[in-house]
């Protein structure tokens, strides 16, 4: 796996939960091409399709601990949540290295635009002198 939060023998649940939850975000951003909420139960809803039974137990037992609130001591690791990040990061690393780089030339009409109205708000509202 490509993370040291998860390197090591045993992992604390709130290792687990932040290498699974920007997992969840590229597959909710897959699924709807929008930005990720930031409500884990909104992002696992997106990923369910693709979650046998063992990685949503082990989702579940994560969750519970967290919920619990005490100190989380290290535990044993979860063989089917390490099958799913590593495949699902593996991929995601796959698909970010084919993909091309947004220009930067792109959007710059249109941020010239915005910024133009930007400074007419500020010279009209706040009658301040920009430029």
């Amino acid at each position: 796996m490509t993370t040291t939060k998860l390197s090591g023998k045993q992992a604390t649940p709130k290792a687990y939960l932040s290498v699974l939850r920007p997992v969840l975000a590229c597959a909710w951003i897959e699924r709807y091409g929008t930005p990720p909420p930031v409500s884990i139960k909104l992002l696992l809803e997106a990923a369910l399709p693709d979650l046998d039974n063992g990685i949503r137990e082990e989702i579940g037992l994560l969750l519970k601990l967290k919920r619990g609130g005490a100190h989380l001591e290290p535990k044993s690791r979860l063989s089917h949540m390490d099958g799913y990040l590593a495949d699902r990061i593996e991929g995601y690393e796959r698909l970010a290295s084919i993909l091309e780089p947004p220009s930067r030339n792109r959007g710059s009409a249109l941020s010239e635009m915005l910024d133009e109205m930007f400074i007419s708000v500020l010279q009209e509202v706040w009658k301040m002198r920009i430029r």
